[in-house]
Order: structure tokens, then C-alpha cells, then sequence
């Protein structure tokens, strides 16, 4: 089984395996289900300084960021997709990102309070979003949802691994997202996409990718991913592999169908 790895930077251990507390300052024996001392500082964050009877929801951002790797190694061995591997790795990246630019030393519900308005707002910042300058338009809010249902399958992971008690994720609701109205193309713009296909370096595979991502509305990787062998001209559909590698029929046009055979009797060009 592939690996995958996290690829952040290692924090450098103290003497003897120890660690700095968050909250007080001192130098506390560190273990795999250490969480951060409430017993001074009451100034710190809430997740910090938990009310009495209330199990404490955070963990070290040092801790997070190794715990982070063991769970995408998880992932991995579940068999899920390489596309949602790389995409619960960047969300992670990001808010260690955060926690570490604005010097959480842990991370809880009121970080992640915090992180989800960042993210909402972090592209008017001086320097962009995760410090990155061409990151200077809003997300969308479908984004911020996905960060959300992310996150939580990360923290319910430490929940059932025993590393946590509850969930930092536990007290803060699904983003509501409304449903977005995807407005078609108009024929004048689909016009202008067959007219830049026709005239492209290779006007017949342009045009048939172009009729054929209108007529089946599938996505780019999936596309990328088509096969011969999943093609079925003579029924005029194709076999694509999409997200959680599932496989659906999705149907073309007789035009789409003809532009698609011209296309592939095309003979090859030959080296040299």
C-alpha cells in the first residue's frame, strides 16, 4: 500500500520528549492523549479553559499536525480516492496554516470558530488568503461547507482513535449552503466554443471534447480518465469513473456521436 504522506514541516521535540504547555508556560511530560492544562492563564482561549464538567475538546496544534498524518494514512487504507486524500490534505495544511500564523498553541472550538471566518474573509488580508497574494477573491460558500464536512470526519476520527473525548467540531453547526441556480450556456456561447475548437491545432479532438462535455455535463477528470473500451458509439453512451470510484452511463447526441467516430479514425501521426 502507496503512503501518504502529510508533508509538513516536523516540530522539533524539547529535551526528553517533553513539551510547552499552551496554557501556563511549563515544561509538561507529553503523551499521546495529552490535552492542554486549564488549570492557569484564564485568560486563554475557551478551549483552553474549559467550564467545570466540560470534557476538553482541543489538542495541541503540535499534536494535531502529527495525529494529521497517522489519520490520512487511515484514508488511505479505507481505499478512499487519491482526489479526496489530496483534498482533506490541503484543508488540513490550511489550518495548520492558520493555527500556526496566528500562534494558537492549540486547537479547539474557538479556533475553528475562527478559522472558518478566515476563510471567509482571510482574501482581504494583507497578503491573501494563507498568505498566498493571488488568493484575493472570496470563496464560495459550497467551499466552506466542504472544509466543515472535511474537518469533522478529521476531529471524529481522533474521537473514535481515543485522542479526543468530543469533538472541538461538536458545538459548531453545518454551514447552510443554498442550493446555487447553474445558469447553461446560451447557443451564441456554445457557438463560440465550437468556432475556437474548429480553429485550434487539433480542431477534431477539440470539437468532439467540446460536444461531449455539453451533451454529458461530465467533469474535466473524468473526462481526462475516458477510455476506448468505455465508449459505446452504436448506443451513444460512455462509461465514466467519477467521485468515491463510482462508475455511471452518461448519454451523447447522434451529432456528438458522429464528431466522436471522426475523431478517433483519424490515423495517427507518425515520429519524424
Amino acid at each position: 500500500m502507496t503512503e501518504t504522506a502529510l508533508n509538513f514541516t516536523k516540530s522539533k521535540k524539547l529535551k526528553n520528549d517533553d513539551e510547552r504547555c499552551p496554557c501556563n508556560g511549563q515544561t509538561e511530560p507529553q503523551s499521546r492523549n495529552s490535552q492542554p492544562d486549564s488549570s492557569h492563564n484564564p485568560n486563554r482561549n475557551s478551549s483552553c479553559n474549559p467550564e467545570p464538567n466540560q470534557e476538553i475538546s482541543a489538542l495541541l496544534t503540535t499534536d494535531l499536525e502529527r495525529h494529521a498524518c497517522d489519520y490520512l494514512l487511515d484514508c488511505d487504507y479505507r481505499m478512499q480516492s487519491p482526489r479526496t486524500i489530496e483534498t482533506r490534505r490541503i484543508f488540513i495544511k490550511n489550518l495548520l496554516w492558520f493555527l500556526n500564523h496566528r500562534n494558537f498553541a492549540s486547537c479547539g472550538t474557538t479556533e475553528l470558530r475562527g478559522f472558518f471566518s478566515y476563510l471567509q474573509h482571510g482574501h482581504s488580508e494583507p497578503g491573501g488568503r494563507w498568505g498566498k497574494a493571488n488568493l484575493i477573491r472570496a470563496v464560495r460558500p459550497i467551499t466552506v461547507k466542504d472544509y466543515y464536512i472535511n474537518l469533522r470526519c478529521l476531529f471524529n476520527w481522533l474521537v473514535e482513535d481515543g485522542i479526543l473525548p468530543v469533538s472541538p467540531l461538536e458545538k459548531i453547526p453545518k454551514p447552510k449552503v443554498r442550493a446555487e441556480q447553474v445558469q447553461p450556456f446560451t447557443q451564441e456561447q456554445i457557438e463560440s466554443l465550437l468556432k475556437a475548437a474548429r480553429g485550434s491545432s487539433n480542431p477534431k479532438r477539440d470539437e468532439a471534447i467540446v460536444l461531449f462535455l455539453y451533451d454529458t455535463g461530465v467533469r474535466a477528470s473524468e473526462l481526462c480518465g475516458l477510455r476506448l473500451c468505455d465508449l459505446d458509439l452504436s448506443s451513444r453512451h460512455a462509461s465514466v469513473l467519477g467521485k468515491g470510484n463510482k462508475r455511471r452511463l452518461v448519454y451523447f447526441s447522434r451529432e456528438t456521436g458522429k464528431v466522436l467516430s471522426n475523431y478517433l479514425r483519424k490515423p495517427k501521426s507518425t515520429p519524424g
